[in-house]
C-alpha cells in the first residue's frame, strides 16, 4: 500500500507513529528539523522525509497515497474534511493514538472529538472510553493493534538499553533503584501534580534512590516560567535527572523500581512490567471516571501527606495487593498482541 505518516512538533509522538511506521515499512514525514535529529537518534531503522509546512499542508497531492496516518487528531480531521470534501479523494486517514491515559473521559461528542476515518486503539479500555463520552459514532472503522511499541522494545532491547544507559542512567553520580516521576499535563479532569508535588518529592528524596522526572512536552508550553523554574532550582541534584525530548518510554521504564505520576498515560505503559504504581494528587483534586482506571492498580497518596516517606513504607505492600489488579487491566487496556501483517491487512480492507 502507498502509505505514510505524519509527526508534527512533539518528539514523544515518534515513539507512537513512529514505530508503527517502520513496523507498517512506510515512510514519516516530519516538518521540523529537531523531530528528524531525534528519528536519526531513536529510530535509526525509520524512514524518513523531510517537507516543509506548506507541503505538508498542500492536499492537493493526496492521490499519492492510499493512507495517511496522523497521531494528532485535529490534524486528522482537517486533513480528512480536505480530501473528501474538497478534492474528492480516496485517501483513507489514519489517527494513530499517542497513548492510553485517564484524561479525556469528560469530553462529551459534541465537544472536542472530531469525526474520524479510521481509528486505531490499543484494546477494550480505549474503545470503552471512546463509547463513554460518545465517541464512537463520529468514527467511521476502527482497528485494535494491542501493545506494538512494547513488542518493538523487546524485539530491539539491546540497542534501547545500550541508548538509556549512555543517554540517561550513565547521568547519575550513584547506581541506586530509580523512581519515575511522570506528571502530565493539565487536562479537563484535573490539573497536574507536577507544580504541588515536585518539589516536595525531590526534597524529600532518600539517598538509597535516584528520581527521574519525566516531563510532560505540554508542561513547558502551558506554564514555561513555572516549569523553567522548578528545573533551575532542582538541576544540580546528584539524586535527580529531569527527562525531556527522550521519546522512548519503555527502556526507562524497565529500569524503575516504581512509577510514580497522576493521569499520564506512562502509568499504563508501566503495567507490563508488573511493579508498583503510586499516585499524587493536586491540592485541586481532579474527576474521575466510573469505568475502570490506572488508580485501581496502586496507592494514592494523599496531598499534604510525605511522599516519600509513604512509598517506602507502602511499596512492598503495593506489589503483592496490587499485582492481580495489574495483570488484569494490562489485558484490559492491550489485550492479546497482534500481529503486524494482520493490522496490514485489516486497513486494507477496512470499509
Amino acid at each position: 500500500m502507498k502509505a505514510a505518516g505524519f509527526a508534527l512538533y512533539k518528539p514523544t509522538h515518534l515513539d507512537h507513529i513512529g514505530i508503527l511506521c517502520e513496523l507498517l515499512g512506510i515512510p514519516l514525514i516530519l516538518t521540523e528539523e529537531s523531530l528528524v535529529e531525534a528519528a536519526h537518534l531513536f529510530y535509526p531503522h525509520l524512514s524518513i522525509e523531510k517537507r516543509t509546512m506548506a507541503e505538508v499542508s498542500s492536499f492537493e497531492k493526496l492521490d499519492a497515497f492510499d493512507f495517511l496516518f496522523f497521531t494528532c487528531n485535529i490534524w486528522a480531521y482537517e486533513t480528512y474534511v480536505c480530501a473528501k470534501e474538497i478534492y474528492n479523494k480516496s485517501t483513507r486517514i489514519v489517527y494513530c493514538p499517542h497513548g492510553n491515559s485517564d484524561k479525556g473521559h469528560s469530553i462529551s461528542k459534541y465537544d472536542r472529538f472530531p469525526p474520524s476515518d479510521i481509528h486505531l486503539y490499543y484494546g477494550q479500555h480505549m474503545r470503552d472510553l471512546l463509547e463513554e463520552r460518545g465517541s464512537l459514532i463520529k468514527i467511521r472503522s476502527m482497528i485494535r493493534t494491542g501493545n506494538y511499541r512494547l513488542n518493538y522494545y523487546k524485539k530491539r532491547r539491546a540497542f534501547y538499553d545500550q541508548l538509556t544507559e549512555r543517554l540517561i542512567f550513565s547521568r547519575f553520580k550513584n547506581k541506586k533503584k530509580t523512581i519515575l516521576y511522570a506528571p502530565t499535563r493539565d487536562s479537563h479532569e484535573g490539573p497536574t501534580s507536577f507544580f504541588d508535588s515536585c518539589g516536595i518529592l525531590i526534597e524529600e528524596l532518600p539517598k538509597n534512590y535516584n528520581l527521574i522526572v519525566k516531563l510532560h512536552p505540554d508542561l513547558f508550553e502551558e506554564f514555561p516560567a513555572q516549569t523553567y523554574r522548578m528545573i533551575g532550582k532542582y538541576s544540580q541534584h546528584e539524586g535527580v535527572l529531569f527527562v525531556e525530548n527522550f521519546p522512548p518510554i519503555y527502556p526507562l521504564l524497565a529500569r524503575c523500581a516504581c512509577y510514580l505520576g497522576d493521569y499520564s498515560s506512562v502509568g499504563y505503559d508501566f503495567l507490563a512490567f508488573n511493579r508498583p504504581l503510586f499516585f499524587v494528587e493536586s491540592h485541586n483534586k481532579g474527576l474521575m471516571r466510573s469505568a475502570p482506571t490506572i488508580r485501581q492498580c496502586g496507592m494514592t497518596i494523599p496531598f499534604g501527606k510525605g511522599i516519600f516517606p509513604f512509598i517506602e513504607k507502602h511499596i512492598e505492600e503495593n506489589q503483592q495487593t496490587y499485582s492481580s489488579a495489574r495483570e488484569k487491566m494490562y489485558s484490559y487496556t492491550f489485550g492479546k498482541d497482534r500481529d503486524i501483517s494482520d493490522i496490514k491487512q485489516e486497513l486494507l480492507y477496512t470499509s
